[in-house]
């Protein structure tokens, strides 16, 4: 059993990337010991840059999940700086207040490797070949958490996934640390060959990381800056030794 006074986990490991003019579902999935909790009712308001409502919705389903419509926002401006609120009531009386940061954006990120992508450069990991090293039937939990990460990690440093129009500079990023979190993740139950395996497709992701430079969409008009964008911050010093982050090739963010 939890033992911390905060005992449900709310489970939001990104911001809410909003599509404008697209149905979207937002989620706020509560969870304890391991397992999933059913509210028994729920209710969320979104709101936008100015702290304006602009979209509510309630429920008494399995998980607090509402869908915005496709024209439910289409009079809205894009960007940051969006909000998402929940009211979440459980069986056992506790009210839950979770809340999420949220971007309306023209369009999401999308990760462009799957298994088979692993598996050409991995053939070992086939659950189908002759001599598979594990009796995982696929890895899609690996590359969720892989892309997870390198969305994060953008975030950290200034970029908005929303706005990378070349997802194709991602794909080595992406891979790299998908297969080392896969032979991290079984290095314990196979050999210590794996962790070794893990260790050096960790380096290669991190010389991927830093070699990164994509499209980018920085003024949020639909087309690409014609300048491309690293994903490193760079650290300027003033006179006072106070350090301000200028972000990518060009700055901006």
């Amino acid at each position: 059993m939890a033992l911390t006074d905060q005992r449900y986990t709310v489970r939001l490991p990104l911001p809410d990337f909003i599509v404008r003019d697209r149905a979207h579902t937002i989620a706020a999935p509560v969870y304890l010991d391991g397992e999933q909790v059913t509210p028994s009712s729920w209710s969320v308001t979104v709101y936008n840059a100015s702290n304006t409502s602009v979209e509510t919705g309630s429920g008494s389903s399995s998980v607090a999940s509402h869908t915005i419509g496709s024209a439910d926002l289409t009079s809205e401006t894009l960007g940051d700086l969006w909000r998402v609120e929940w009211v979440i009531t459980l069986s056992d009386g506790t009210v839950l207040h979770p809340r999420n940061d949220a971007m309306l954006v023209r369009s999401g990120l999308y990760p462009t490797i799957t298994d088979a992508d692993l598996l050409r450069r991995e053939p070992s990991l086939d659950p189908a070949g002759h001599a598979p090293v594990t009796r995982r039937i696929n890895f899609q939990g690996y590359l969720d958490e892989a892309w997870t990460e390198l969305q994060l990690r953008l975030l950290s440093v200034g970029r908005r996934p929303y706005l990378v129009m070349e997802p194709s500079a991602l794909r080595q990023p992406h891979m790299y640390l998908t297969l080392s979190l896969i032979f991290g993740g079984e290095s314990s139950r196979l050999s210590e060959a794996w962790q070794e395996k893990a260790d050096r497709y960790h380096e290669m992701y991190s010389r991927a990381w830093d070699s990164i430079s994509f499209r980018y969409d920085d003024d949020d008009d639909g087309q690409a800056d014609t300048r491309r964008k690293s994903a490193q911050g760079t650290v300027w010093l003033n006179g006072r030794d106070r350090a301000r982050w200028r972000y990518g090739i060009d700055g901006g963010g």
